[in-house]
């Protein structure tokens, strides 16, 4: 794990993260943290502005948490990004060299790439295509098509793409697209963490 915290603290930053609006009971008990120790580490997380809080109601008062997309709040859902990246190059290491030579010649072609569907959720079968979501500004299909072809050429499963511009896929989200919004609960982001980190801020 590339995290520079505890297990269990990286468990609840994780865990806000993906459920933006989890309240503290739910929370502690997703995480198998304990009251005293779970409470310790929310404080130290909203003192640092990795997560917010907003209550709801009187007494009792629900405490909702949220992911703070302040600078050091980026960062770290960034190398939270970057951790699940290195769990599915763990899982899959026949994909670390493909990957890694995909993103050194296409990330400053696009704003990012996720993979989302069956490998991340970690269902995929043998047969499994490998769905690829491309975002960027602008229109560069026939070279990113011709690149995967040679990056992944030791892949057995067929890589599927789609290209979505970015301000799109964000409509999309916004608009409660179950395409779009299934992506952003399920992905791995194997270009550009940090700019994905700052499209969902922007959400």
């Amino acid at each position: 794990m590339i995290f520079p915290t505890s297990k269990a603290e990286y468990k609840i930053i994780k865990e806000i993260y993906e459920n933006p609006g989890i309240n503290i009971s739910t929370l502690l008990k997703k995480t198998r943290t304990s009251p005293q120790a779970g409470y310790k580490y929310i404080k130290e997380l909203l003192k640092a502005q990795i997560i917010k809080e907003a209550k709801e109601g009187e007494k009792p008062i629900l405490r909702r948490f949220y992911p703070n997309f302040s600078e050091v709040g980026k960062l770290i859902f960034a190398l939270i990004e970057e951790n699940k990246k290195q769990d599915f190059l763990n899982i899959h290491p026949i994909f670390k060299g493909a990957i890694i030579q995909f993103e050194k010649e296409i990330i400053d072609q696009v704003d990012c790439v996720l993979i989302f569907g069956s490998f991340a959720r970690k269902s995929e079968t043998k047969e499994s295509d490998v769905d690829m979501l491309v975002l960027g500004k602008k229109e560069i299909k026939k070279y990113i098509e011709k690149l995967t072809e040679r990056a992944f050429i030791t892949i057995r499963n067929k890589i599927s793409l789609r290209f979505n511009k970015t301000k799109d896929f964000i409509k999309k989200i916004e608009n409660n697209d179950s395409f779009a919004v299934q992506i952003q609960k399920e992905h791995v982001v194997t270009v550009n963490a940090k700019k994905w980190v700052e499209i969902v801020s922007e959400l």
